[in-house]
């Protein structure tokens, strides 16, 4: 996206909740958003006008049959509630907008933008629920087809769709879509989410045919290390979809999944997330997706009664192939065995290309790493075997991809070849949530630009629908210790405001009865896990709402989720009533997998409970709940007096491992007169290990967050930098291509040593709010108002530069720094205003574009304080040189 300079230009990348032209939208008031194009310092919008309209025709011509705000006196250009007329089902709008600056002067009108409601309503759902009933377990992927007749030109075709499973959608003979996994993973047995497709194109007047292959995915196939099946439902996988044909005649023809349907059996003899895929190419059925091909041996399909759970509109963005990779080696360490490595751990699955006889079987197995001799290391996987298997048919080259399976890996292992492997014959496929990527990071430390990197790619291979863990063992699923942690993050690396939206609702869906939350979402069982989560893994209900409301601005997402995390609060008060946490803490996982301390777990309960409650008590007053922020405000006190009543003595606390300082620092509950005890405690700490840390998975991203807020930033660059153990570039000298969830990966627990762990890639939000020092004010969320507060240096890392798409627009800091001076180089996006703090005492020592600071054009003012000078300035682009 550029921005124009010389005047208000059309505003830019509009978005309806989130989203660019989403299909498919269920809300009854979705919110729009743009970002307002002025390049000019200083540049505000001061009014709006959206037109919204059932047609294109009547939008070009101002006629807004559906809104029309007029001129509307306001900043506002992020979530914009639309206020036009009942938003009818099955319906696009279409939208623009035009901006006013301060000084009266339109915009040009932006392009067109739309969005379309999906069927909105429960009752607008005619379907029944259909599949195919098998004996064997697991059961083999059902191939579901029905032809229709389409008398006249088609006008409008849309598919409404869902599963119980996964599912692949065909018509007229080709998948429709790039999505896999669809419709992704919820609690079955109250909601699933469904997709719209826009089939216009793929319909024709005569005989069609529309076909689904139909797999176990997350409600029927194994999860969790117990490898329970049927967890959110009894077998089959079963098919719902609804097909709407707008003919030019006017009439509707609606083809619905009901008893007419056909279904059989194919080459998919299973397909697991766990397990892998077996395909037989000998049993596939050529055109079984055409209208042409003839079902008269397939038989009736089954159909089961609607249980009546909750339909709704998928709004994260589809799991999809995004990247794919070519080998960088292929090595042989037994004859006939290939061991292909991709040079960077990924999450998906492969393609690959060869010849066989009929009947030949080619095997490709996956691992993250591998063992001394050059094969597979698979210990990490548990009884995950990830093994695709392909059968060939013996027709040439045969192309093999599988289909409701993934795993995370780096190498490849292919047998049964009857030819040697080239590197052609083989790619790596990587899926995920396509979230949009939001930032970009380089400096002049390899090492940093490799954690953000890791990083990167650990994220990416665990967005599969919720946050999972780990993608390789038997395991994958939404822990919600690791979520709350790296959700800063996350929001700083790729756009994850609707993922976290949808992840939210699982969350909601998961709370018990009596309040509690869960570790994992969507909840599996008591089998697996106790229906209380363990303190900071509960808490995720409570701080992933907050951070997406102070990242994105989204007060909705309060107030949809307010009252659960109000009774998932009074759950924890009425369990502990003197304010210790101690009573129904689940699990109780502490500081998950430390690198040396073991941190007390009730101190690191209250510590949470306490952040918790004084988050509810912000969230209250946003939301204008005057009633309930005296009341949570209360209750924080409350924690935070019997806190340090019992574990503060002579301002040090009991037990202050690095963990427990840094969090107790962070959540502001240290009493003002002990901060710089236990700050002095915490540095001693880190010093006396040879400036190492010793946290986990809860105290390294306050330990690093904390060192900068308490002015020892210097510390927090030595601990990202180190390369031994324990520290991030102990794992990147280990060969280290994602982030590990042990510090001692290489030589810890085999059955617990994830090479794809995000948690510890916590460090990203510091690299971001600290280093390249892009942050939101507290009191403007959603970057209404930009904190610039970069951390120059000198040493290895003397330069960085990063950029941040934040809602209002792009956000960059630049900096280096020389013998002779600083040099600080800012954007900030219009319609917001900036806080820049330098690292200079004299005001007189900063100029800007060669002028002084406090005289430069778009700097509103300039004052130093506390080692800092402090620049308040308007949208612009700005170039400020420190001298030393």
């Amino acid at each position: 996206m550029s921005i124009a300079r010389g005047g208000p230009h059309a505003p830019q990348k509009l978005c309806c909740e989130y989203l660019e032209n989403p299909l498919g939208v269920d809300d009854a008031r979705p919110r729009l958003s743009w970002v307002v194009n002025d390049g000019r310092r200083g540049a505000r919008q001061s009014a709006y006008q959206v037109i919204a309209a059932t047609t294109p025709e009547k939008l070009a011509a101002d006629n807004g049959d559906a809104w029309d705000t007029g001129r509307v006196e306001s900043s506002r250009s992020v979530h914009v509630e639309y206020a036009g007329v009942p938003l009818a089902p099955r319906r696009r709008y279409f939208w623009k907008v035009r901006t006013w600056d301060t000084e009266g002067k339109a915009s040009p009108w932006s392009e067109t933008a739309w969005w379309e409601t999906g069927l909105m309503e429960r009752f607008n759902w005619a379907a029944d629920w259909i599949g195919m009933k098998s004996d064997c377990e697991p059961a083999p992927a059902a191939y579901l087809r029905k032809g229709f007749r389409i008398d006249d030109r088609v006008r409008r075709a849309r598919i409404y769709v869902t599963a119980l499973g996964v599912y692949e959608l065909h018509l007229n003979g080709r998948k429709i879509s790039d999505d896999v996994f669809a419709p992704g993973w919820t609690d079955y047995r109250k909601r699933v989410m469904y997709r719209t497709y826009d089939v216009t194109g793929d319909i024709a007047g005569g005989e069609n045919a529309v076909g689904a292959i139909v797999g176990p995915g997350w409600y029927i196939g194994p999860l969790g290390w117990k490898g329970k099946r049927n967890v959110f439902g009894a077998p089959p996988a079963r098919f719902f979809m609804q097909l709407e044909v707008e003919q030019e005649d006017g009439r509707v023809e609606r083809v619905l999944s009901d008893g007419t349907w056909r279904c059989a059996e194919g080459p998919i003899c299973f397909s697991e997330y766990y397990a892998g895929e077996r395909y037989d190419a000998r049993l596939e059925m050529p055109g079984w997706n055409a209208p042409w091909f003839a079902d008269g041996t397939w038989r009736a399909v089954d159909v089961f009664k609607d249980t009546g759970i909750e339909i709704n509109a998928q709004m994260e963005p589809p799991i999809r192939i995004t990247e794919e990779l070519k080998p960088k080696d292929i090595s042989e360490p037994v004859p006939g065995i290939y061991v292909v490595d991709f040079g960077q751990n990924m999450v998906g699955f492969t393609r690959l290309a060869a010849t066989g006889a009929a009947g030949d079987e080619v095997r490709i197995r996956h691992s993250e790493i591998l063992n001394p001799d050059g094969s597979l290391y698979t210990k990490n996987y548990r009884s995950a075997a990830a093994t695709d298997t392909y059968v060939f048919k013996g027709e040439g080259k045969e192309t093999f991809q599988p289909h409701f399976t993934y795993r995370g890996f780096r190498y490849a292992e292919v047998s049964g070849l009857a030819q040697p492997l080239a590197p052609d014959d083989i790619t790596g496929l990587v899926l995920h949530n396509d979230a949009v990527v939001a930032s970009g990071f380089e400096s002049s430390s390899p090492t940093a630009n490799r954690i953000f990197l890791n990083t990167r790619w650990g994220l990416r291979g665990n967005l599969h629908s919720v946050p999972t863990d780990c993608p390789q063992r038997d395991e994958r699923l939404g822990w919600m210790g690791d979520a709350q942690i790296f959700c800063r993050s996350s929001a700083f690396l790729l756009d994850m405001a609707a993922f976290w939206t949808k992840f939210m609702r699982d969350i909601v869906d998961a709370q018990r009865p009596g309040g509690a939350y869960t570790d994992v979402c969507p909840y599996l069982d008591e089998e697996l896990l106790p229906p209380v989560g363990a303190p900071a893994w509960a808490d995720a209900g409570i701080v992933i709402p907050w951070t997406v409301y102070c990242v994105y601005g989204d007060s909705r997402i309060l107030e949809r989720n307010y009252a659960s995390m109000a009774r998932f609060l009074d759950f924890v008060a009425g369990n502990n009533p003197d304010g210790i946490w101690r009573n129904q803490r689940g699990n109780d996982y502490g500081d998950w997998v430390p690198a040396g301390e073991e941190s007390d777990k009730t101190m690191l309960a209250t510590l949470y409970f306490h952040q918790s409650a004084a988050i509810l008590a912000k969230a209250a007053s946003v939301l204008g709940k005057d009633e309930n922020v005296e009341r949570f405000a209360a209750l924080a006190s409350k924690i935070r007096d019997a806190f340090n009543a019992a574990y503060l003595k002579d301002g040090k606390y009991r037990n202050s491992t690095q963990a427990i300082n840094a969090i107790a620092l962070e959540t502001r509950i240290v009493p003002e007169n002990a901060r710089n005890s236990v700050t002095a405690d915490l540095i001693d700490n880190i010093a006396s290990r040879g400036t190492h840390l010793t946290t986990g998975f809860l105290g390294t991203k306050s330990l690093m967050n904390v060192l900068s807020e308490t002015g020892h930033g210097d510390t927090a660059r030595r601990l990202l930098l180190n390369r031994d153990f324990p520290s991030w570039g102990y794992m990147i000298e280990k060969g280290a291509t994602t982030i590990w969830e042990r510090w001692n990966g290489d030589t810890g627990d085999p059955a617990m040593n994830s090479y794809n762990h995000f948690a510890y890639g916590c460090v990203v939000e510091w690299m971001f709010r600290y280093l390249a020092g892009i942050d939101t004010a507290d009191d403007a969320p959603g970057y209404e108002r930009i904190v610039v507060k970069p951390e120059p240096c000198d040493g290895e890392i003397n330069r960085v530069s990063a950029w941040y798409e934040s809602v209002r627009g792009r956000i960059a800091c630049e900096w280096e720094s020389t013998p002779d001076e600083i040099r600080v180089k800012v954007s900030i996006p219009a319609n917001t205003e900036a806080e820049i703090h330098l690292p200079a005492d004299d005001v007189a020592a900063v100029s800007e574009s060669g002028a002084a600071a406090a005289k430069a054009e778009g700097i509103r003012s300039a004052r130093a304080a506390a080692g800092r000078v402090l620049c308040r300035t308007g949208s612009g682009n700005y170039a400020f040189v420190i001298r030393r």
